[in-house]
């Protein structure tokens, strides 16, 4: 799916390298429809980049065909809603073990307080 679309400029290589310096770039309608909050032709920002070209590299791209105006999104707003939720049973079983924890801490100091008051110390 094509999300943006620019104008190639004159591409000299150089250095062995082609160069894209800040060409401006819009959003496609495939694009907007794959985000949902932008629109069609809105300004993204400009592509910078550096492109690594072999002396070997004389092949021509090849074109790039027109997606239809009437493609499907991605993903349809019903498709995103039923989409499959976290399980919740890994967050019940280490919630009831951090509890057994707690609790099994709450019982050992619970006994050495009470074995450390030693014998004599209880009011008869």
């Amino acid at each position: 799916m094509r999300f943006a679309q620019f104008a190639v400029p004159s591409l000299e290589v150089a250095d062995g390298a082609i160069t894209l310096d800040a060409v401006p770039a819009t959003l496609t309608d495939a694009g907007a429809a794959a985000f949902g909050t932008y629109s069609s032709g809105e300004e993204l920002d400009p592509i910078s980049a550096v492109i690594p070209v072999t002396s070997d590299c004389v092949t021509a791209a090849p074109a790039v065909a027109e997606e239809p105006a009437d493609a499907a999104p991605l993903m349809t707003e019903d498709a995103a809603s039923s989409a499959p939720e976290a399980p919740v049973w890994p967050w019940i079983a280490g919630g009831v073990g951090l509890l057994a924890v707690i609790v099994a801490a709450g019982v050992l100091i619970a006994r050495r307080r009470g074995s450390d008051a030693g014998p004599g110390t209880h009011d008869d």
